[in-house]
């Protein structure tokens, strides 16, 4: 229950019925989460360009308010995080082939060749007989980041475009991706 104090409406929805006796306003558990996630996109744009992730951590930290999510900064997700076994093992001839390979194709060297393994091991192949897991992990991983390059790329190209339009063509390049795996834009 809120309402922003000394501020009256002067068009829009009667709001009158919504208020209690304390003033407060009942808001939707959506609206809250929509309040919520606009703070958490400003913090990230407010932070500059060396911390502007540990400000949306902070931010997405008080709005989860759980003892379990105690995050104020990346490399708080950073420590947290452990690498699985079979990344760390040293990697095997295949496997530092295939990153050379990768290597003079791309030019990156990959520090733990075995998630190349991974990344090339069909879910179909037997996990009693695989080293590694199947790539199906590291696609939703690195899904979830492309998809936040076209979000950045939609939102700072058309600093104009209303959310609608801003979704609409993030759901086309999505689509354009699953289809081609190439980004139109």
């Amino acid at each position: 229950m809120w309402y922003p104090p000394g501020l009256s409406l002067e068009y829009g929805r009667d709001h009158a019925k919504f208020i209690d006796s304390e003033g407060k306003h009942s808001l939707a558990e959506k609206t809250i989460a929509d309040v919520c996630e606009a703070l958490i996109g400003a913090s990230l744009l407010s932070g500059g360009d060396d911390n502007r992730y540990d400000m949306a951590i902070k931010a997405v930290t008080i709005f989860v308010n759980s003892q379990n999510h105690t995050a104020t900064s990346w490399k708080d997700y950073i420590s947290a995080y452990s690498i699985p076994l079979y990344q760390n093992r040293a990697p095997d001839g295949f496997e530092k082939n295939l990153a050379r390979q990768i290597f003079e194709k791309v030019g990156y060297d990959f520090k733990y060749p075995r998630l190349l393994r991974s990344a090339f091991t069909h879910p179909s192949y037997p996990l009693a007989w695989a080293k590694v897991p199947c790539y199906q992990r590291l696609e939703f991983l690195g899904d979830a980041l492309l998809d936040m390059v076209c979000v950045e790329h939609l939102f700072h190209r058309f600093p104009n475009r209303d959310p609608q339009w801003l979704t609409e063509h993030k759901v086309r390049i999505s689509f354009s991706k699953a289809k081609s795996h190439i980004i139109p834009y």
